[in-house]
């Protein structure tokens, strides 16, 4: 009997330890996930951020005389034009509201239609012009309003001048090819006749000159400050004083 007994106490401990270990509760899928998504976090920068970090590289403009803008951007030629971001930069400081804009327009045009002079991207912009502030594309009007254009090897302080890096600025800005057209007229800012720019088809792509080489960024008077729009022109349209 005796060893009966013996014999079933020791089948007991065989079984016990023939048992699996106790192993942890799976995870469920929704904990698994929430795990691989912190894993795979990454803060990016944000884009407007890289962008005004970029377009300080102009900021040396501001207060200097025409003569000495001119020469900082020769000084910086090499490095404008191997950035497409730099020349798009460039736009940003001639780029003008969409308000403001049309105010400019209408202020030359009155209530007659604005006459529209087309010139395709291809002729500031391609393989065979370099780019570079030794030279700027020069505007002007006949009697007739239509506008033309003219390379000259120094700014123009009485005529409009846009140089080419900001058209090739307006080609990477837009992606626009050869064949994009440009639609040039005549308005009025600060009190000045000028001749502003639009890209054709694109909305809100619309540009000016400011009668400086380093666009707004060394200008005082921006067509948006109502306090340098003539007395004559804010009671016409309206505009408070």
């Amino acid at each position: 009997m005796k060893k009966v007994f013996a014999l079933l106490a020791f089948s007991a401990i065989l079984v016990n330890c023939q048992k699996k270990p106790d192993t942890p509760p799976a995870e469920t899928t929704s904990e698994t996930a929430k795990k691989d998504s912190a894993a795979t976090v990454k803060l990016e920068p944000s884009p407007s951020l890289e962008k005004i970090d970029k377009c300080v590289f102009f900021n040396p403009l501001n207060g200097l005389t025409i003569p000495n803008q001119i020469e900082w951007l020769l000084k910086n030629e090499t490095k404008i034009c191997a950035s497409d971001e730099l020349k798009i930069c460039i736009t940003d400081l001639h780029h003008m509201k969409q308000e403001d804009y049309d105010f400019a327009v209408k202020a030359y045009w009155g209530n007659n239609p604005p006459k529209f002079t087309e010139i395709t991207l291809d002729n500031f912009v391609s393989s065979t012009i370099p780019c570079t502030y030794s030279s700027y594309c020069v505007f002007d009007a006949d009697a007739n309003d239509n506008i033309s254009f003219t390379k000259q090897s120094s700014f123009s302080t009485t005529l409009t001048s846009y140089s080419i890096p900001f058209f090739q600025g307006l080609a990477a800005r837009y992606n626009l090819t050869g064949s994009s057209k440009l639609l040039f007229t005549k308005a009025i800012v600060n009190s000045q006749t000028v001749i502003v720019v639009s890209v054709s088809g694109v909305t809100d792509a619309n540009f000016d000159y400011s009668h400086y080489p380093g666009g707004k960024a060394a200008s005082s008077n921006p067509v948006k400050d109502k306090e340098y729009r003539s007395p004559q022109l804010r009671q016409s349209y309206g505009q408070d004083s």
